[in-house]
């Protein structure tokens, strides 16, 4: 393991790094969304599926904003007897939500070339493997090459495989809470922005200035969730700690370590993905409700909306 010092970056200092780091990272949300779901995928399909990813493409990129063309990632093995080819051709999706239009818009994606691995993309892979001075990564390199010409692999040895990171809710709250300010309907719960001026100078540099754990920090609600990077989690915890920020919006990571308390716990709905919340973590999750030594007892609130379509109901047709 390299040490700070040993890393090529390690000798410029935070700032230099971080600006050199910073320039090959997506500027666009969706961006970012986008390159890490095509990570996160990689990962999966060797640690999970066992086949090799064998070039990740994100590192030829030529420019930061620039969507590669191709299939997001390729997986590649033999069967159990070493001998025959095994490919897997997947598309990584990050969409708020997903939905009908975007299962089908994968399902087009993966069905082009009649299901097989994009020639580019097959190619381009085959020939880094070539560069290799590994032999194993060298026979790797030739079969794909011979499966871009002579397409004889048959389609029972070439999965296909849709990745989506989960829809995050959390930050449409963080979203909604901003867009009430800027209308009017609510107001900033801080006073002064020096006391996050640290918080907020780590979300930039991360998520950039528009990302809703950023824009919702400037008006006093932080956003927590495991998706956000640990720095800036690290900031957010140490203001709700010391009462700097009063309200926090927060994924189930309060009731998996987060050892913070709340006067209030809102509780907006009981069922995450289409099932029902565990009883258990439930309950962990309702012990945050009232802060030691302060608070007599603690307040839980969910909120029930009646099956009723109110205008209907007020006679509105």
């Amino acid at each position: 393991m390299r040490t700070a010092a040993q890393h090529p970056l390690g000798g410029l200092g935070y700032e230099v790094a971080a600006t050199i780091l910073s320039e090959a990272i997506p500027q666009t949300v969706k961006g970012r969304s986008g390159e890490l779901g095509e990570i996160l995928a990689t990962e999966l399909v060797e640690k999970e599926i066992g086949l090799r990813v064998p070039v990740r493409r994100l590192r030829y990129k030529d420019g930061r904003n620039m969507a590669m063309r191709g299939d997001d990632f390729i997986g590649a093995g033999y069967d159990g007897k070493g001998e025959k080819l095994w490919l897997l051709k997947g598309e990584a999706k990050s969409s708020k939500t997903l939905g009908k239009a975007t299962v089908t818009k994968a399902r087009k994606v993966l069905d082009r070339d009649h299901g097989r691995c994009t020639p580019d993309s097959l190619l381009f892979i085959a020939n880094r493997l070539l560069e290799s001075n590994d032999p194993d990564e060298n026979a790797l390199g030739r079969d794909l090459r011979g499966e871009v010409g002579l397409k004889s692999l048959r389609a029972d040895r070439i999965d296909h495989m849709l990745f989506s990171t989960q829809a995050n809710w959390i930050e449409s709250y963080g979203k909604q809470v901003v867009d009430l300010c800027k209308r009017g309907y609510l107001h900033s719960l801080l006073e002064d922005e020096a006391p996050i001026a640290r918080a907020l100078k780590v979300g930039k540099e991360w998520l950039g200035e528009d990302h809703p754990a950023v824009s919702s920090l400037k008006v006093g609600v932080a956003i927590h969730h495991g998706r956000l990077p640990s720095p800036l989690l690290r900031e957010l915890e140490i203001l709700l700690s010391e009462g700097v920020l009063k309200i926090i919006v927060a994924s189930p990571t309060l009731s998996q370590g987060l050892n913070l308390n709340a006067a209030v716990l809102l509780v907006p709905a009981l069922y995450r993905a289409g099932e029902k919340i565990r009883g258990e973590e439930f309950a962990n999750v309702a012990g945050r409700a009232g802060r030691a030594f302060v608070d007599v007892e603690g307040l839980i609130v969910h909120v029930m909306f009646d099956r009723t379509d109110w205008r209907r109901a007020d006679g509105g047709g």
